[in-house]
């Protein structure tokens, strides 16, 4: 059992990968990006005691904001909020009696960076990162699986802080096509990513990107925790 909410967990993890979709490339006061986004493919690798497995995982949205400061400064914030499916943990059942047990997981991030602006092509950015956990098992009982007439639950959640430094450039590829990649390190996370943005209005960009990413030392259930996630991602973006 123990297996089974970590692998849900991974699941739940292996969504919140937050992308910085196409790059603000004007830090004019006053600039500002939205991004929206969502994985395509995504999929997560678990470590656990060196022991590794992949599992499936959910699309999700994911959102962020940039607003530039002026002197070459940006400010950036995104938050995700993700919950897996309920997995089936066991069910049993007799002539007068039917119960089961489910599992689901929650995650939620938050993720404020500052860039700065070290030429038209590349800026360099530095962050701060919280994320929390939370695994809830609900027992589900009735006099039969089409009446359930009561349940129990129970919780387990954690958060964990970090922060992280990193890099992330973009070039002109043709007249409405740009390519960007980004890169970061941090005492939580590792992310790498790589995209492509075409222009389909004045101030409107598409993106289809591949992203990698690795949460480390994520504690749960007294066990060490590493998940890698990574896949295909779609999103769009506004400027103003």
């Amino acid at each position: 059992m123990r297996k089974k909410v970590l692998l849900t967990l991974a699941a739940a993890m292996a969504v919140t990968s937050v992308v910085f979709a196409s790059p603000l490339t004007n830090y004019d006061k006053g600039s500002l990006a939205l991004d929206l986004n969502t994985s395509i493919s995504p999929k997560a690798e678990l470590t656990i005691e060196r022991i590794s497995e992949s599992v499936d995982s959910k699309e999700r949205l994911g959102a962020g904001v940039s607003y530039g400061l002026g002197n070459k400064l940006a400010l950036q914030y995104k938050f995700l909020d993700n919950k897996s499916k309920d997995y089936l943990l066991y069910e049993y059942s007799d002539p007068f009696d039917y119960g089961n047990l489910t599992l689901n997981a929650k995650l939620t991030g938050h993720e404020i960076n500052v860039l700065y602006q070290i030429n038209p092509n590349v800026s360099a950015y530095v962050g701060v990162t919280r994320s929390t956990a939370k695994v809830t098992v609900t027992e589900n009982y009735g006099p039969n699986p089409g009446n359930i007439t009561d349940s129990e639950s129970l919780s387990e959640s954690q958060s964990k802080n970090g922060y992280q430094v990193g890099l992330v450039g973009q070039t002109k590829l043709a007249d409405k096509l740009t390519g960007w990649a980004s890169v970061s390190a941090g005492n939580r996370v590792n992310a790498y990513e790589i995209g492509l943005g075409y222009d389909v209005a004045k101030n409107t960009e598409l993106n289809l990107f591949y992203r990698e990413v690795k949460y480390k030392d994520f504690n749960f259930d007294d066990t060490k925790l590493d998940v890698t996630t990574k896949g295909l991602g779609a999103g769009v973006t506004f400027k103003f």
